[in-house]
């Protein structure tokens, strides 16, 4: 599950070493944690990822049902919220991104115009955190991958 509170359980309760994230990107290029293509798969949204502003997809509650929890509100979480909550973690946790490549035909020209904004999005994002050293980063999508390591060739990259 792609929360912020399962990811804290795991790290925090179960005392795992990392996470595995899903991420897409929104429309207005912040990462967010999800795995399906569709909204409604696991919210009570509808649509990509891609499709809507990270302001849209903070009113996304995902379904209880996912938790065992029906009387707690889960929102979807973004990959700068998940850096922010374990900043001060010594030793950092290992992140596992995988990058599920879902657009919106009428946000990007092309796969390419995404790959290199995502790629860039989630470089900065790396950076701005010193998160490099513990991250991993996954994607089906080879020209994505290759997209990142033109941007940043230090980046641990997992095919």
């Amino acid at each position: 599950m792609n929360s912020l509170e399962s990811i804290e359980a795991g790290i925090d309760e179960m005392g795992a070493d990392g996470m595995e994230i899903d991420q897409q990107l929104s429309r207005d290029k912040q990462i967010i944690l999800y795995h399906d293509n569709d909204l409604m798969t696991m919210t009570y949204c509808n649509g990509l990822i891609n499709s809507h502003s990270k302001a849209e997809l903070d009113n996304c509650l995902i379904n209880a049902v996912f938790f065992n929890n029906p009387t707690k509100q889960f929102h979807l979480a973004s990959l700068e919220e998940i850096f922010q909550r374990f900043s001060n973690y010594s030793p950092q946790p290992v992140y596992f991104l995988e990058i599920k490549p879902y657009f919106d035909a009428g946000n990007f020209n092309n796969s390419a115009d995404f790959n290199l904004v995502f790629a860039q999005t989630l470089n900065s994002l790396i950076l701005k955190y010193h998160r490099q050293e513990n991250i991993l980063v996954s994607s089906g999508d080879t020209n994505m991958l290759q997209t990142l390591k033109n941007i940043n060739p230090s980046l641990k990259l997992i095919f």
